[in-house]
């Protein structure tokens, strides 16, 4: 139950939530985007306004909502979701997606 959760604590760890959210993306695209709804509801609730930490989570959240509303490719969502960029973390978020069994792994464009 996310209304249980302190507001600021719900909202500075939903960026970590997401991230571990994410890697549904491969293989249930539909739970990934149900499970995201909910959290971007429970932050756009009135209890969450007055928290506005460095990061701003919301929109993270919402970045990748978008993508998945675009249909983008789940390897590059994973990729897009990574707190630090180098080429084998890259690799392996691609190698996942890919041997997850998802027929869109790659995108339209073959990324």
């Amino acid at each position: 139950d996310l209304m249980r959760i302190p507001a600021d604590v719900l909202l500075r760890m939903s960026s970590n939530w997401v991230r571990c959210l994410v890697w549904l993306w491969p293989v249930s695209p539909e739970v990934l985007t149900d499970d995201l709804l909910l959290l971007q509801r429970a932050l756009n609730e009135e209890r969450c306004a007055e928290s506005h930490p460095d990061e701003d989570h919301r929109a993270f959240l919402g970045a990748l909502l978008e993508r998945l509303k675009r249909g983008e490719a789940p390897a590059d969502g994973l990729v897009a979701s990574l707190s630090q960029n180098s080429t084998r973390l890259e690799r392996a978020a691609r190698h996942f997606a890919f041997s997850s069994g998802s027929a869109r792994a790659s995108g339209p464009a073959g990324t």
